[in-house]
Protein backbone atom coordinates (compact mmCIF):
# COMPACT_ATOMS: atom_id res chain seq x y z
CA UNK A 1 0.00 0.00 0.00
CA UNK A 2 1.54 3.40 -1.10
CA UNK A 3 -1.35 4.85 1.37
CA UNK A 4 -2.15 3.81 4.91
CA UNK A 5 -1.83 0.33 6.03
CA UNK A 6 -3.78 -2.69 7.12
CA UNK A 7 -3.11 -3.67 10.85
CA UNK A 8 0.12 -1.85 10.41
CA UNK A 9 1.01 -3.72 7.49
CA UNK A 10 1.54 -2.04 3.94
CA UNK A 11 3.75 -5.17 2.26
CA UNK A 12 1.02 -8.16 1.77
CA UNK A 13 -0.35 -11.47 0.07
CA UNK A 14 -3.83 -11.86 -0.55
CA UNK A 15 -3.85 -15.57 -1.03
CA UNK A 16 -6.99 -17.80 -2.06
CA UNK A 17 -7.78 -19.86 1.08
CA UNK A 18 -7.47 -23.15 -0.75
CA UNK A 19 -3.87 -22.57 -1.79
CA UNK A 20 -3.19 -22.52 1.73
CA UNK A 21 -5.43 -25.46 2.95
CA UNK A 22 -7.95 -22.16 4.14
CA UNK A 23 -8.33 -22.40 7.76
CA UNK A 24 -5.50 -24.56 8.52
CA UNK A 25 -3.13 -21.88 7.97
CA UNK A 26 -4.96 -19.39 10.10
CA UNK A 27 -4.89 -22.07 12.96
CA UNK A 28 -1.30 -22.82 12.72
CA UNK A 29 -0.02 -19.10 12.27
CA UNK A 30 -2.40 -17.94 15.03
CA UNK A 31 -0.71 -20.47 17.30
CA UNK A 32 2.96 -20.28 16.67
CA UNK A 33 2.80 -16.43 16.74
CA UNK A 34 0.57 -16.90 20.53
CA UNK A 35 3.85 -19.04 21.44
CA UNK A 36 6.21 -16.78 20.50
CA UNK A 37 7.65 -17.75 17.25
CA UNK A 38 8.33 -15.88 13.84
CA UNK A 39 5.54 -16.13 11.63
CA UNK A 40 3.87 -13.41 9.51
CA UNK A 41 0.77 -12.20 10.29
CA UNK A 42 -2.31 -13.81 8.73
CA UNK A 43 -5.92 -13.38 8.96
CA UNK A 44 -9.34 -13.46 6.42
CA UNK A 45 -10.40 -10.85 4.70
CA UNK A 46 -12.98 -9.82 2.34
CA UNK A 47 -11.87 -8.21 -0.84
CA UNK A 48 -13.55 -6.63 -3.81
CA UNK A 49 -11.74 -6.58 -6.79
CA UNK A 50 -14.00 -5.19 -9.84
CA UNK A 51 -16.99 -4.88 -8.24
CA UNK A 52 -16.71 -8.81 -6.46
CA UNK A 53 -16.35 -9.38 -3.21
CA UNK A 54 -14.00 -12.75 -2.44
CA UNK A 55 -12.65 -14.08 1.27
CA UNK A 56 -8.93 -14.06 0.87
CA UNK A 57 -6.08 -15.13 3.07
CA UNK A 58 -4.13 -11.84 4.17
CA UNK A 59 -0.11 -12.49 4.84
CA UNK A 60 1.94 -9.78 5.44
CA UNK A 61 5.16 -10.36 3.18
CA UNK A 62 8.32 -11.63 5.05
CA UNK A 63 9.97 -7.71 4.79
CA UNK A 64 11.25 -5.71 7.57
CA UNK A 65 7.80 -4.75 9.56
CA UNK A 66 7.90 -8.56 9.88
CA UNK A 67 11.30 -8.41 12.23
CA UNK A 68 10.51 -4.78 13.84
CA UNK A 69 7.05 -6.47 14.80
CA UNK A 70 9.13 -9.43 16.43
CA UNK A 71 11.59 -7.12 17.85
CA UNK A 72 14.26 -8.20 15.73
CA UNK A 73 16.85 -5.93 14.58
CA UNK A 74 16.66 -5.66 10.29
CA UNK A 75 18.87 -8.70 9.19
CA UNK A 76 18.81 -11.12 6.27
CA UNK A 77 15.83 -13.13 5.82
CA UNK A 78 17.21 -16.85 4.26
CA UNK A 79 15.06 -18.56 1.77
CA UNK A 80 15.27 -22.03 -1.00
CA UNK A 81 16.63 -20.61 -4.56
CA UNK A 82 13.98 -22.02 -6.39
CA UNK A 83 16.13 -21.11 -9.99
CA UNK A 84 16.81 -25.19 -10.15
CA UNK A 85 14.07 -26.82 -9.19
CA UNK A 86 10.07 -25.65 -9.14
CA UNK A 87 11.28 -22.93 -12.33
CA UNK A 88 13.27 -25.69 -13.51
CA UNK A 89 16.14 -23.55 -14.63
CA UNK A 90 18.65 -26.72 -15.86
CA UNK A 91 17.54 -26.82 -19.19
CA UNK A 92 14.07 -27.09 -18.54
CA UNK A 93 14.38 -29.55 -15.73
CA UNK A 94 14.48 -29.43 -11.95
CA UNK A 95 17.87 -30.54 -10.12
CA UNK A 96 16.94 -30.26 -6.46
CA UNK A 97 20.03 -32.02 -5.70
CA UNK A 98 22.41 -28.36 -6.61
CA UNK A 99 19.54 -26.70 -4.97
CA UNK A 100 20.81 -23.70 -2.39
CA UNK A 101 19.71 -20.63 -0.59
CA UNK A 102 19.46 -17.18 -1.65
CA UNK A 103 18.77 -13.56 0.03
CA UNK A 104 15.07 -12.41 -0.34
CA UNK A 105 15.90 -9.05 1.52
CA UNK A 106 18.44 -8.14 -0.75
CA UNK A 107 17.02 -4.30 -0.25
CA UNK A 108 18.33 -4.62 3.12
CA UNK A 109 21.65 -4.55 2.29
CA UNK A 110 21.86 -1.32 0.59
CA UNK A 111 25.16 -0.72 -0.41
CA UNK A 112 26.39 -1.00 2.84
CA UNK A 113 29.96 -2.72 3.09
CA UNK A 114 29.04 -4.26 6.82
CA UNK A 115 25.34 -5.62 5.76
CA UNK A 116 26.91 -7.00 2.66
CA UNK A 117 29.40 -9.21 4.64
CA UNK A 118 27.20 -10.34 7.26
CA UNK A 119 24.69 -11.24 4.41
CA UNK A 120 27.60 -13.09 2.85
CA UNK A 121 28.02 -14.60 6.39
CA UNK A 122 24.44 -16.12 6.56
CA UNK A 123 24.19 -17.34 3.04
CA UNK A 124 27.73 -19.18 3.37
CA UNK A 125 26.33 -20.97 6.41
CA UNK A 126 23.12 -21.77 5.23
CA UNK A 127 24.21 -23.27 1.93
CA UNK A 128 26.78 -25.21 3.85
CA UNK A 129 23.61 -26.72 5.83
CA UNK A 130 22.23 -27.45 2.37
CA UNK A 131 25.14 -29.10 0.64
CA UNK A 132 25.61 -31.51 3.58
CA UNK A 133 21.28 -32.20 3.57
CA UNK A 134 22.38 -32.92 -0.22
CA UNK A 135 24.94 -35.42 0.48
CA UNK A 136 22.91 -37.28 3.95
CA UNK A 137 19.35 -37.28 2.58
CA UNK A 138 17.82 -39.90 0.53
CA UNK A 139 16.88 -38.57 -2.99
CA UNK A 140 13.75 -38.54 -3.20
CA UNK A 141 13.79 -36.92 0.45
CA UNK A 142 13.18 -32.98 -0.22
CA UNK A 143 13.18 -32.33 3.33
CA UNK A 144 15.94 -29.13 4.59
CA UNK A 145 18.18 -32.36 6.95
CA UNK A 146 19.65 -29.75 9.63
CA UNK A 147 21.01 -32.97 11.42
CA UNK A 148 22.95 -32.85 15.23
CA UNK A 149 26.43 -32.07 13.54
CA UNK A 150 25.37 -28.68 12.02
CA UNK A 151 22.91 -27.58 14.76
CA UNK A 152 26.02 -28.38 16.98
CA UNK A 153 28.08 -26.29 14.61
CA UNK A 154 25.97 -23.47 13.71
CA UNK A 155 23.97 -21.66 16.09
CA UNK A 156 20.48 -21.33 15.91
CA UNK A 157 18.37 -19.75 18.14
CA UNK A 158 17.51 -21.52 21.86
CA UNK A 159 13.97 -22.89 20.78
CA UNK A 160 14.69 -24.12 17.31
CA UNK A 161 14.20 -27.49 18.64
CA UNK A 162 10.84 -26.87 20.20
CA UNK A 163 9.95 -24.76 16.50
CA UNK A 164 10.49 -28.24 14.75
CA UNK A 165 9.00 -30.28 17.01
CA UNK A 166 5.59 -28.17 16.79
CA UNK A 167 5.84 -27.62 13.15
CA UNK A 168 5.75 -31.96 12.84
CA UNK A 169 3.11 -32.09 15.67
CA UNK A 170 0.91 -29.89 13.69
CA UNK A 171 1.26 -31.75 10.18
CA UNK A 172 3.13 -28.07 8.81
CA UNK A 173 5.98 -30.28 7.29
CA UNK A 174 5.69 -28.88 3.69
CA UNK A 175 7.48 -25.33 5.21
CA UNK A 176 9.99 -27.79 5.79
CA UNK A 177 11.50 -28.25 2.13
CA UNK A 178 14.25 -26.78 0.52
CA UNK A 179 12.58 -24.58 -1.40
CA UNK A 180 9.85 -23.10 1.33
CA UNK A 181 12.29 -22.87 4.56
CA UNK A 182 12.60 -19.50 5.69
CA UNK A 183 15.18 -18.36 8.51
CA UNK A 184 16.31 -14.54 9.57
CA UNK A 185 20.19 -14.36 10.69
CA UNK A 186 20.52 -12.29 13.59
CA UNK A 187 23.30 -9.71 12.61
CA UNK A 188 24.19 -8.98 16.48
CA UNK A 189 23.92 -12.67 17.78
CA UNK A 190 24.27 -14.24 14.53
CA UNK A 191 22.32 -17.27 14.89
CA UNK A 192 19.35 -18.28 12.97
CA UNK A 193 15.91 -18.39 14.25
CA UNK A 194 13.13 -20.03 11.86
CA UNK A 195 10.22 -17.92 10.33
CA UNK A 196 7.28 -19.88 9.46
CA UNK A 197 6.14 -20.20 5.84
CA UNK A 198 4.10 -22.20 3.79
CA UNK A 199 3.11 -24.98 6.01
CA UNK A 200 0.03 -26.25 4.24
CA UNK A 201 -1.20 -28.14 7.29
CA UNK A 202 -4.59 -30.57 7.07
CA UNK A 203 -4.82 -30.36 11.05
CA UNK A 204 -8.28 -28.87 10.90
CA UNK A 205 -9.79 -31.26 8.08
CA UNK A 206 -10.46 -34.27 10.28
CA UNK A 207 -9.52 -36.69 7.54
CA UNK A 208 -8.45 -40.68 8.92
CA UNK A 209 -4.31 -40.31 8.29
CA UNK A 210 -3.11 -43.53 6.20
CA UNK A 211 -0.78 -45.69 7.79
CA UNK A 212 2.08 -45.13 5.17
CA UNK A 213 2.04 -41.47 5.44
CA UNK A 214 2.66 -41.97 9.28
CA UNK A 215 5.12 -45.06 8.38
CA UNK A 216 7.13 -42.59 6.49
CA UNK A 217 6.72 -39.28 8.43
CA UNK A 218 8.11 -41.25 11.76
CA UNK A 219 10.95 -42.50 9.46
CA UNK A 220 11.96 -39.02 8.71
CA UNK A 221 11.29 -36.45 11.79
CA UNK A 222 14.47 -35.19 12.74
CA UNK A 223 16.47 -35.22 15.76
CA UNK A 224 15.74 -32.15 16.80
CA UNK A 225 12.21 -32.51 16.50
CA UNK A 226 12.17 -35.24 18.59
CA UNK A 227 14.32 -33.46 21.86
CA UNK A 228 12.12 -30.76 21.41
CA UNK A 229 8.89 -32.85 22.01
CA UNK A 230 8.92 -32.31 25.85
CA UNK A 231 9.37 -28.82 26.01
CA UNK A 232 6.93 -28.08 22.70
CA UNK A 233 4.39 -30.24 25.11
CA UNK A 234 4.71 -28.38 28.15
CA UNK A 235 4.57 -24.81 25.80
CA UNK A 236 1.17 -26.24 24.29
CA UNK A 237 -0.08 -27.33 28.12
CA UNK A 238 0.34 -23.53 28.90
CA UNK A 239 -1.86 -21.93 26.32
CA UNK A 240 -5.22 -19.94 27.78
CA UNK A 241 -7.37 -21.20 25.64
CA UNK A 242 -9.80 -18.14 26.03
CA UNK A 243 -6.70 -15.70 24.80
CA UNK A 244 -6.25 -18.37 22.01
CA UNK A 245 -10.06 -18.48 20.85
CA UNK A 246 -9.93 -14.56 21.03
CA UNK A 247 -6.92 -14.59 18.71
CA UNK A 248 -8.56 -17.21 16.09
CA UNK A 249 -11.43 -15.05 16.58
CA UNK A 250 -10.00 -12.12 15.75
CA UNK A 251 -8.00 -13.53 12.59
CA UNK A 252 -11.38 -14.47 10.98
CA UNK A 253 -11.32 -18.33 12.02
Amino acid sequence: LTNGHLRNKVNFKLLIPKSRNGDNEIFIVSILRYLGFVAPQTFYANVEINGNIQKFIFQENLKKELLESNSLVEGPIIEGDERYTIEKGFNGKSLNKISLSRISNSRYIKNDIVKAEKSLEAITLMNQIYIQSHLTKKPNIELLKINKNIFKKYKFYENFEIYESLIYAMDAIHGQSHDDRRFYYDPINNYFIPIYYDGKSKILNNENSDSKSLKYLDKFIPIEAKKGASAALKMFNNINDKELISILDNNGL
